[in-house]
């Protein structure tokens, strides 16, 4: 982790980003992150997207207490999403899978629609080089997170560390806006194996647990 975090952003990182600026840009399916505990059904999910749903799905940054993450040392919210339904479904799964005592269960999950209307810090390509954006100890990534942050920007755009797509990490609710719930995902565990399918029981991710 390089010393001078100013130095390694203006040297290394790409702000603004066009891509990610544009607001249709990210018209992705994104994976909400708190779990549902009973499956929703297809007038309540109709009821639910006829609401606002957007203090339900960013409740992330009204919550106290958020607990750490890549990007975060938990004095501070992240909302993480994916630029497609399999990147955030294996990055969700991966979580899943490394909770210490879960149950055999399955869990249930909205996948949603939302636009980023933003610019992100880039290190998409740098982990190459820069293997601790990578690594399954985040306290490189947690001091970036801070230094981006409180530099204010909106947050980070990084290669997927559990598929080959690329994530983001949003730290300012306003960059945001108009989140569509497409569907319903059911995450199977056994105990080895995670797999998520949508409501016709086709099976978009997979994975095993590590």
């Amino acid at each position: 982790m390089p010393d001078d975090l100013t130095k390694f952003v203006s040297k290394n990182a790409k702000s603004p980003n066009p891509l990610w600026r544009t607001q249709s840009a990210y018209e992705s399916e994104l994976l909400r992150s708190q779990i549902i505990g009973v499956k929703p059904t297809a007038a309540g999910l109709r009821a639910m997207a006829a609401t606002s749903p957007e203090n339900y799905f960013f409740g992330i940054f009204t919550r106290f207490g958020m607990g750490t993450s890549r990007w975060s040392d938990g004095t501070f919210p992240v909302w993480y999403g994916g630029d497609l339904a399999v990147t955030a479904l294996q990055e969700s799964m991966y979580h899943i899978g490394n909770v210490a005592g879960i149950s055999t269960t399955d869990e249930y999950r909205y996948l949603i629609n939302v636009s980023c209307d933003c610019d992100l810090i880039d290190v998409v390509g740098l982990e190459t080089r820069n293997r601790w954006l990578v690594s399954n100890d985040y306290s490189d990534c947690q001091r970036l997170g801070r230094y981006v942050l409180y530099r204010d920007h909106s947050g980070i755009r990084y290669q997927s560390v559990r598929s080959k797509g690329v994530c983001a990490a949003i730290m300012k609710r306003k960059a945001l806006k108009k989140p569509q719930i497409m569907s319903v995902v059911t995450i199977s565990h056994n105990g080895s194996i995670i797999m998520a399918t949508n409501q016709d029981g086709q099976v978009l991710a997979s994975r095993s647990t590590d």
